[in-house]
């Protein structure tokens, strides 16, 4: 089923990756599958390497890729429409965010029917927002890089729930004055730590 050929992708990019390794410093080794590109899972290893992703950065994009195909199983890229990604957006509302418990790491169905049980907190709009734009940036690499001639995913908004005008008005952001930017600065300047948030800051 979609979870076992889940944990094969999962055995198999560690090999692929293990494979480039060994190539780099010229061992010549066989990659499987020849390091060609089918599914979301490789598509996500291919923009990794491109991009120099960071390892801590990774997740953003293989945590959807993972619930996607948990959802639709292990499709080919080019076997892709824009309505696996609609439905995905749309029932993903039905998982659980990350929780100490561990119960994102359930499988997708096994996760809605925890949450239902337990009566947990379920995924933001936001999260199924950046969950459904990462999927879309990796399809549009997917382009660029000649593994599709067309992106299956362009186009697709998900559909923001709407609120009154005085919720909206609450959610407004307010954007720090110079003089609170001043002082923040000011403050990491005296105790700067580049493995904590102040780098970004």
């Amino acid at each position: 089923g979609a979870v076992n050929d889940i944990y094969r992708l999962d055995y198999t990019a560690s090999a692929r990756e293990t494979g480039r390794v060994l190539n780099a410093l010229g061992e010549g080794v066989e990659i499987p599958g020849g390091g060609a590109v089918t599914n979301l899972r490789e598509l996500a290893e291919a923009y990794f390497e491109h991009k120099g992703t960071p390892k801590l950065s990774r997740r953003a994009y293989t945590y959807p890729v993972r619930r996607f195909e948990e959802l639709h199983g292990v499709l080919n890229l080019r076997d892709l429409k824009r309505d696996h990604l609609r439905e995905y957006g749309e029932k993903a509302k039905q998982l659980t965010p990350s929780r100490k418990d561990g119960a994102h790491e359930l499988p997708f169905w096994e996760n809605v029917r925890y949450a239902k049980r337990h009566g947990l907190e379920l995924m933001t709009e936001e999260a199924r927002r950046k969950h459904t734009d990462h999927l879309k940036y990796l399809t549009k690499f997917a382009v660029e890089e000649g593994y599709l001639d067309a992106d299956p995913f362009a186009g697709y908004k998900l559909p923001l729930a709407r609120q009154k005008f005085s919720q909206q008005a609450e959610k407004k952001r307010h954007p720090f004055s110079g003089e609170e930017l001043e002082a923040i600065l000011a403050r990491v300047v005296e105790d700067y730590h580049p493995a904590s948030i102040d780098r970004w800051a």
